[in-house]
């Protein structure tokens, strides 16, 4: 409630005759908005009946996603080089504000096509048959939650491993946040966790039996312990997610990830 209060105090500064977009599907930052501006524009990534939307339909492969946009204009489906839930909040705001300025569904779907995420922003690598997605800019615990979410659903039934660090500066309640996240993690399925940080004993409460957990504080331990699982000899494809706080620096993971499964032998392979 309190972060709700102060996003939305920004629309105090909003200009005379400004439009505020607003996404409802967090309905206390939806509360606090309308105090201050009672005519926000509605986004919502699910709920088809907001003003304007964006849904997340599904994965393609490649770390691709299908997406369904409505506008006053009308709707459209889309493919487009992103893939999770989190990207159709963002795609549903950019819908709201490029028709502000005159800025079509079919140009607002064909422009994003051609974008490129940045550097660490659940970027997906195609290493082999396995797809590598470095989300390691940061982690709190929503984008944690959501990112875990898509790479399961990216995964669909084959191998997911989790590569995670803890989420830093949460204060008194991190403990119970990290549980929390071991719990979402145990939704997802993974075949393995490794993790780097304090809070893995806290991780591990909250996943159960559910899957392994490595710790991995270094990349040369966690180069051992997933050469060890072996994962990817006896795994022609599947998803790995790596993700942490910047501080952690988890991005030293993936370039280890991609050596180790390119170096690999094929399932069924024995080199000599």
């Amino acid at each position: 409630r309190g972060v709700a209060r102060h996003k939305a105090s920004l629309l105090r500064h909003l200009a005379e005759g400004g439009r505020a977009v607003v996404n409802r599907d967090y309905p206390e930052l939806w509360e606090e908005a309308a105090t201050i501006v009672p005519d926000a524009v509605d986004v919502s990534s699910i709920d088809p009946e907001a003003t304007y939307s964006c849904l997340f339909l599904g994965t393609k492969p490649g770390g691709a996603g299908r997406f369904a946009f409505r506008s006053p204009e009308g709707e459209l489906e889309a493919v487009l080089p992103f893939c999770g839930g989190h990207f159709a909040e963002n795609f549903a705001a950019v819908t709201a504000v490029a028709d502000a300025f005159g800025i079509g569904l079919r140009a607002v779907a064909d422009r994003l096509a051609a974008a490129k995420l940045p550097e660490q922003r659940f970027v997906c690598r195609i290493c082999g048959g396995w797809t590598v997605i470095d989300d390691t800019y940061n982690a709190n615990p929503l984008s944690m939650r959501r990112s875990v979410t898509a790479a399961s659903r990216m995964a669909d039934g084959a191998p997911l491993a989790l590569v995670l660090g803890d989420m830093r500066e949460l204060g008194p309640e991190a403990a119970a946040l990290h549980e929390e996240l071991g719990r979402a993690i145990a939704e997802a399925g993974p075949v393995a966790v490794f993790y780097r940080g304090d809070h893995a004993d806290d991780v591990r409460r909250g996943l159960g039996d559910a899957a392994p957990l490595h710790a991995a504080h270094t990349a040369e331990a966690f180069r051992s312990a997933w050469r060890n699982l072996g994962l990817s000899r006896r795994h022609e494809r599947g998803v790995v997610l790596v993700k942490g706080s910047r501080s952690l620096r988890m991005e030293q993971f993936v370039p280890v990830l991609a050596e180790e499964i390119a170096s690999a032998p094929a399932a069924g392979e024995v080199r000599v």
